[in-house]
């Protein structure tokens, strides 16, 4: 089975991301997507964001389903352009598999309002349950707090402490992925990676920012090289893991080709 996660905040780089998408639904079963736009109405389009991205991947992945997670409204984007915007996680999943179970929870914080309160300083975790032959897979799609610089704080640990208590009840064979917003050398990640396998470190990945992200972060970049990750439980076989470097969005996709161990 393989599974596609990425940030697809970059709307402006769409057509891209969506020759993307074409070229591997085929062959990928799941996908879970982080920071992505969905408006109640559109106007026009906003120039800087995809207000209508998540009606966008809806039409490109007919025979998937899918949950949306919503982690912010977002008043400051959709000004003379939308009505109910909103900004969240998503994951699709091939209509073969038997969706047994969905939410999502706060990890930090609650919903914000970007024009009142800080949009940097809230997380969510988005699951879903899939039942695969006689096996239940969980995958967790993560979007960690944003706040620069991404090192271990107070907020991050209560984020973290959520992560774990999450894992800790599910019982199941688990893909934890997502954008964290946190360094390789944080205590965090090292501490979802004593009981989990740290893919993007095991396979030794020296960037998870694309080119696009070396342009607009260029006073950061040198420092922010890694900002995602995926961790499989060790009842996961990983088959392959990659992350290719192409300009779909300031975050390259991170793909894995997997099997559950009987």
């Amino acid at each position: 089975m393989k599974l596609v996660c990425l940030n697809a905040w970059e709307g402006k780089r769409l057509d891209a991301l969506t020759q993307f998408i074409k070229n591997t639904r085929e062959e990928t079963d799941f996908f879970c997507f982080q920071e992505i736009f969905h408006a109640n109405y559109i106007e026009k389009e906003n120039p800087h964001f995809c207000l209508s991205l998540l009606d966008n991947l809806l039409a490109l992945l007919p025979g998937f389903y899918s949950s949306f997670a919503p982690m912010l409204s977002a008043s400051d984007f959709s000004k003379g352009f939308a009505t109910g915007v909103s900004v969240g996680n998503t994951i699709f999943s091939k209509e073969e598999f038997e969706i047994v179970d969905e939410g999502n929870f706060y990890t930090f914080g609650s919903s914000y309002e970007f024009v009142e309160k800080d949009p940097h300083k809230v997380s969510i975790l988005q699951y879903t349950k899939i039942r695969i032959a006689d096996k239940i897979l969980t995958l967790a799609n993560v979007h960690g707090i944003a706040r620069w610089p991404k090192v271990d704080t107070p907020e991050r640990f209560e984020q973290l402490k959520n992560i774990q208590e999450f894992l800790a009840k599910s019982g199941t064979p688990m893909i934890l992925c997502g954008d964290f917003n946190l360094f390789p050398n944080t205590e965090s990640i090292k501490a979802l990676g004593k009981n989990m396998r740290n893919l993007t470190k095991e396979f030794s990945i020296s960037t998870t920012r694309s080119s696009i992200a070396r342009q607009q972060f260029s006073a950061q970049i040198d420092k922010d090289t890694i900002s995602d990750y995926v961790f499989v439980s060790p009842d996961i076989q990983v088959r392959s893991f990659t992350v290719p470097e192409m300009e779909v969005s300031d975050h390259l996709p991170l793909k894995l080709d997997f099997i559950i161990d009987v």
